[in-house]
Parts: C-alpha cells; sequence; structure tokens
C-alpha cells in the first residue's frame, strides 16, 4: 500500500465527477429547470445601432453629471469667476461685446430655446410611458414646464422692478429708468443677472426634463419578456414591471415605442449640445457682465427654484404633477444587492440558522458566497492563532477588522500590551458561526487494486490534504478552501503525513519576520507621504513665484503705458499752445491792419505761421473726436458737425460702459479749456468750436 491515497469526489445522486481541490464525495441535487431555452433573446446589434448607443452614452456622462456636485460648482464659479473678471484685467474677446451673435440670438432668447427642444422631448416620452393615455399625460406631466415658465416670467419682472425702485440716473431730473436712458445718460441700480438666471435655470430644467431617457432601451427587452410571457402563459418572471398593464397598454406602448425612440434619442442629443451651450455663455456672462453680487443673487434664486420644483414639490406622491420619467410601470429601478459587509455580518450573528442541505450546495469552487465567508475567516483565525497570537484577542481582531489577515494582525500587535483580558461576545466572534453541514460521503478508492483490498475509512489513515503545487500540509478542509482562494491551486490529495506544530522559536522567528515586514511598509508609506508633502510645498513656492512674476510684469507694462501717455500729452499741449500763439499773432496783425498801423515784419518762423492760419477757412463737413477715458485709454471716432455733443456722451458709454457706464462722468477740453454743461449737450459740435477735430476729456464727477 502507497503512503499516500488519492480519493475522488462524486456529486450525488446520478454520477461521480472529479473534483479539482481534494477527494470528498459532495452529494447535490442539481436543479434542471434552471436552463430551458425559452426565454427570448434579444436581437444582434449592428453597427449603427452601436454608434447610437457610443454618442446616446457620451451624452449622458456630459448632462447626467451629478446635479449636487454641479450645483455647488456652479457657486463656487459665480464667486470665483466673477473676482476674476472684476479685480484682474482680463483681454477682450468676442464675447465680451454684448451685440456677439449668441448674446443676442440666443441668451436673451434662452427660455425659447430650452422650451423649442424640451416640450416635443416631454410629449414624446411620457406619452409613451403613459402607453398613449393623454389625459394622463395632460395631468401629470404637461403641468412642470407651465410652471417652469410662470416661475421665469415672475422671476425676471421682480428683478426690472428692483432695479427700477432702487436705481438712480447719473444726472439730475430724471426718475425712470427709461427716460434716464433716452436721454443718453446711464440708470445705476442693483439690476439682479437676468442672464444668470436664465442660464443655470435652464440647464437644471433640461437635465431634470432628459432624465427618462436613463434606461429607456429597457423598455424594449421588458416587451419582449412579457410578450414572451402572455403567450406562453409563464408566470415565472413575476418582476417584470409591466406585468400589471392590460393588452390595450401593452399594444399601445409597443406602438409608441418604436415609433418615437429615433426621434427621442436624436432630441436628447440636442438637448445635450444646448446645455452645453448654455454652460459656455454662463462663463462668459461671470467674465464680461453685472457684478458679482448680482451674479450670485441670480444664481442663488435659479437654484432655489430648481430645488423647490423638482426635489421637494414633483416627487412628492401627494401633489401633482408627477416627476418626469413617472408612469404606470418602473424601468429605471435596479435591483439593490446585499453588500459583502452586509452577508458577513449576518453570518457572524446568525445563530439560528439552519444548516445547508446536500441539495442546496453547489459543486467545489462554485460554491455561494457565504460559504466562502465563513471559510475565509476561519482559515484567518486559525493562520493567526499558529502564528502564536492568543485566541481570544485574534477572535476579536476578526470581529472587528474582518477577514483580512496583515489588517487583523497590525491591530493584534498594536494591542499586544493590553494587560486587561478581552471578552469577545458571542455573537460578534467566528465560533458563534454554525458550521454549514454538509451530507458527504467520502469513498477512498484503493490505488493498488492488485492487493485486494477493498474500500476502507479514510478517516482511520488520512491526517492531513497536501498541495501538489507548493507541497504544503492543511489539517482541515477550511485551511484548503483559504489556500486555494489566495493562491489559486487546485491539486489537492490527502496523506498520511501529520502536520506538525509550528515551535515556539519558529512562532517567534516568523512573528519577527511578520513584524519586519509592517514596519518596512509603514516606514515606506512615511517616506512616501514625506515625499508627496515636499513635492506640494514646491509647486506652492514655484506658484507664488510665478504669480510674483506676472504681476510686476503687468506693472511694468501699466508704467509703460502711463510714460507713454504723459509723452503724447506734453507733445499734444505743446501743439496746441503753438496753435494759440499763432492765432494771437494773426489777430494782432489783422488788427494793426485794419487800424492803418504799419505791420512789423519778423523774419521767424513764428510770424510766418500765423498767415498760414488767416486763410480762408475751410468748409468741413465732419469732425474727428478724440475721448481720452479716466484710465488713459484713447478712443476715436468721426462725426458729422451738426450732431450734438449727446451723441459723443452716448458713444462713451456704449464703447466703453465697463469703465465710464458704473460711474457719473462730465467732460471737458483742454485747449481752450471748457468744461462742458447741461445746455452744451444740446449744442452742435460745430457750435461747440469743436471741428474740424478736438480731444474731449472724461473726468469723474463726486456727487
Amino acid at each position: 500500500m502507497s503512503a499516500r491515497r488519492k480519493s475522488s469526489a462524486n456529486i450525488q445522486p446520478n454520477k461521480t465527477q472529479r473534483n479539482p481541490l481534494n477527494n470528498f464525495n459532495i452529494k447535490n441535487e442539481t436543479l434542471r429547470n434552471e436552463a430551458k431555452g425559452t426565454k427570448p433573446t434579444c436581437e444582434a446589434a449592428s453597427v449603427k445601432d452601436v454608434l447610437v448607443m457610443a454618442v446616446l452614452h457620451l451624452c449622458k456622462k456630459t448632462i447626467f453629471f451629478d446635479v449636487r456636485l454641479k450645483v455647488a460648482l456652479y457657486l463656487a464659479a459665480l464667486f470665483v469667476v466673477s473676482l476674476i473678471g472684476d479685480f484682474i484685467p482680463f483681454p477682450k474677446s468676442y464675447f465680451a461685446r454684448s451685440d456677439n451673435l449668441f448674446n443676442v440670438y440666443f441668451v436673451k432668447l434662452g427660455w425659447f430655446w430650452t422650451l423649442l427642444f424640451s416640450s416635443p422631448f416631454l410629449y414624446f416620452t411620457n406619452l409613451t410611458l403613459c402607453c398613449g393615455n393623454f389625459q394622463r399625460f395632460l395631468k401629470h406631466h404637461v403641468p412642470r414646464l407651465l410652471i417652469a415658465t410662470i416661475f421665469w416670467y415672475c422671476w425676471t419682472s421682480i428683478f426690472n422692478v428692483i432695479e427700477n425702485a432702487y436705481g438712480r440716473c447719473n444726472m439730475r431730473g430724471y426718475e425712470t429708468k427709461r427716460g434716464c436712458l433716452k436721454a443718453g445718460h446711464f440708470w445705476s441700480g442693483f439690476d439682479i443677472s437676468g442672464h444668470v438666471f436664465i442660464l443655470i435655470y435652464s440647464s437644471l430644467v433640461l437635465i431634470e426634463e432628459a432624465r427618462p431617457i436613463v434606461g429607456w432601451d429597457n423598455i424594449k427587452e421588458h416587451l419582449r419578456v412579457e410578450d414572451h410571457n402572455r403567450k406562453t402563459q409563464d408566470s415565472s418572471s413575476s418582476l417584470n414591471p409591466l406585468r400589471n398593464l392590460n393588452e390595450d397598454e401593452i399594444t399601445s406602448l409597443k406602438f409608441l415605442y418604436s415609433k418615437y425612440t429615433p426621434i427621442i434619442k436624436l432630441l436628447f442629443v440636442a438637448i445635450t449640445i444646448l446645455q452645453l451651450l448654455w454652460d459656455i455663455m454662463l462663463v462668459c456672462t461671470m467674465l464680461y457682465y453685472h457684478r458679482m453680487v448680482e451674479k450670485v443673487a441670480g444664481g442663488i434664486i435659479a437654484i432655489c427654484t430648481w430645488y423647490f420644483t423638482y426635489r421637494a414639490w414633483y416627487p412628492s406622491k401627494s401633489i401633482l404633477p408627477d416627476a418626469a420619467g413617472k408612469g404606470p410601470f418602473i424601468y429605471q429601478q435596479k435591483a439593490v444587492q446585499p453588500s459583502s459587509v452586509a452577508r458577513r455580518n449576518s453570518l457572524l450573528t446568525n445563530k439560528t440558522a439552519k444548516p445547508s442541505t446536500s441539495s442546496e450546495l453547489p459543486k467545489f469552487m462554485e460554491i455561494n458566497r457565504s460559504f466562502k465567508v465563513k471559510n475565509i475567516i476561519m482559515g484567518a483565525l486559525e493562520q493567526l492563532v499558529e502564528m502564536g497570537f492568543p485566541k481570544e484577542k485574534v477572535e476579536k481582531a476578526i470581529s472587528i477588522i474582518g477577514d483580512n489577515t496583515e489588517q487583523a494582525m497590525e491591530w493584534l500587535l498594536a494591542h499586544s500590551n493590553d494587560e486587561e483580558p478581552i471578552s469577545v461576545p458571542a455573537s460578534e466572534t467566528v465560533s458563534a458561526v454554525t458550521p454549514i453541514e454538509t451530507d458527504t460521503s467520502v469513498e477512498i478508492k484503493n490505488d493498488e487494486s492488485s492487493s485486494g483490498e477493498g474500500s476502507s475509512s479514510i478517516s482511520a489513515e488520512a491526517k492531513s490534504i497536501k498541495c501538489e503545487d507548493c507541497s504544503r500540509l492543511f489539517k482541515t478542509p477550511l485551511e484548503v478552501e483559504f489556500h486555494a482562494t489566495k493562491s489559486g491551486h487546485t491539486n489537492f490529495s490527502e496523506s498520511i503525513e501529520e502536520k506538525k506544530p509550528l515551535t515556539e522559536e519558529e512562532k517567534k522567528a516568523q512573528l519577527k519576520l511578520i513584524e519586519e515586514k509592517i514596519a518596512k511598509k509603514r516606514a515606506d508609506r512615511e517616506e512616501k507621504e514625506k515625499q508627496e508633502s515636499l513635492d506640494r510645498e514646491r509647486m506652492r513656492i514655484k506658484s507664488g513665484k510665478d504669480l510674483t512674476e506676472v504681476r510686476r510684469k503687468m506693472e511694468e507694462d501699466e508704467m509703460k503705458k502711463i510714460v507713454e501717455e504723459r509723452k503724447r500729452d506734453k507733445a499734444e499741449e505743446k501743439a496746441a499752445r503753438d496753435r494759440v500763439k499763432a492765432q494771437i499773432e494773426a489777430d494782432k496783425a489783422a488788427r494793426r491792419a485794419k487800424s492803418g498801423q504799419p505791420v512789423i515784419e519778423k523774419p521767424t518762423q513764428s510770424q510766418v505761421q500765423p498767415q498760414a492760419v488767416v486763410s480762408p477757412p475751410k468748409d468741413y463737413k465732419q469732425t474727428r473726436i478724440q475721448i481720452r477715458l479716466p484710465n488713459g485709454t484713447t478712443i476715436a471716432e468721426t462725426f458729422d458737425k451738426n450732431e450734438q455733443l449727446a451723441a459723443v456722451r452716448l458713444f462713451a458709454q456704449l464703447k466703453q460702459g465697463d469703465e465710464v457706464g458704473l460711474m457719473s462722468f462730465g467732460m471737458m477740453t483742454t485747449f481752450p479749456r471748457k468744461v462742458f454743461g447741461a445746455d452744451d449737450y444740446e449744442q452742435t459740435l460745430e457750435q461747440l468750436g469743436l471741428v474740424p477735430s478736438a480731444t474731449i476729456i472724461i473726468t469723474r464727477v463726486v456727487s
């Protein structure tokens, strides 16, 4: 007889099969009715279907971004980006102009575009989900867009009332915004940003109304299964969400789903593009328009309105309308699977659980998850006890940490100096786990059939189980399960060799080796954290230096601009003085000639220049006006000589609204020095002597 006997695992009751792990004979009654091949299968997907699914998946990832995080990003961006636009010089672009294409034709008509895409999408999706019941559709879904439109109209009207009530004109004598703007002046008030409100509110409404597209393809599968169940009168699939619909509703659902699904997918892609456009225009509004407090107020009102309607009102079951995608059946609900932690806790605390029967025990390596968890926990417990840790402490560590051997070992080492005894409740220890009893029959076949010996009991001679891959010995099947799970080995056999317990010296050596590994891992982790901290500090210092350098360059550029402006001003003042002196000399010469006094000719350049001035004046039709703003920049424009000075003032307001539009200002000329008053704005440029060219300086008026 050989020193080691091998056995084969038999799965009862029909025939014997070879078990790849050990030679146990496990009785198991396999259910034969689990795979009859009678359920309908899905149709094969074409290349077109795959492309459509890829586009829809990308759109879903874009538009169904976590709404709570998106709202937080909206509020943070309103604050941060507005600060950047208000206090840091930001380069002007095409989007900074109020007459840009997107602002005129999209943002100002934002609610029109939102309704244009969301209304047909709401009609096609929710009418399909209502199985063609038009009255239910009108009662439960249409009011959502009507309520959103009412909120939009009310809030925008309130914004205008607030601006008119708490604003004032920069020129006295105008009590209304309309009269002030008509006269060419500027109305200063608390203007809550309607653009921010409509862009954020439209984006959130589009996201909520587009939610029926999630799981939309599941309806096709539900219809296929339900149609099969009703034809075969099969009630096994009792969880189909369409089981409560009558035949007319099923027929209507099939027709509407097949008819409207392509249109719904196309509209969903358009809604995604529109929502992205709203986000882009929102960033432009944050940078170039309104003050920070006005934009933040508009954003908060939009978010609160959305939360009240779509998160508090519509989900409630007692008040109509319903939420988007709600109908007589639920197609978006997913079954919640219990987590591994919950299953492990139920195993550790369930004392009264009945042992599994032979008919419930699957084949080896395909056992249920609860059985695996028990085996892993028992294997970890025995492994830690063999290392020399007290059994009570090991049970306490596993009850706290779980089946992770490394973490349990770290806990044991951290609490190795505890002197108080550890009392572990029976419900928290692995010892409370009721072992799974299996009705197994173990048969031993003699390898040497010629010896004449029949089958005998293996329990009298086999003392361990040996792994043929690594030659390790194990005492119990639980250790075998644990080793197979960790290493992936499958070749095991029974052996008469006895597994010797570790000696005290071996236990100490193994424990010392484990402590060294843990200390090394801890040191590596600390070194890594230290290096990451140093890298973060270097990045912070580098970013600080870069920011300082940028500020220094900006200051140098600003100083260069100021110096150049001063040089230009001095040159203009000198030229103006020369013109005035020449005019004075010309007037003196004219007076002498008129009185008959001899004109003294001086062969100097100053005497030659006035004669050129007294030449017959030209009839100028236009005049070129240079306007110098308070920040030093200069803008120039050509006006008709018969236009009033108010047109020049209005041009300055429109051209540089952010610079001079938000403050009271006056207008003056230097040579000759003249400050224009309210009466001068009604006179023509020719009457004021601003033809053929002149320079007007914008000055701040302190009220």
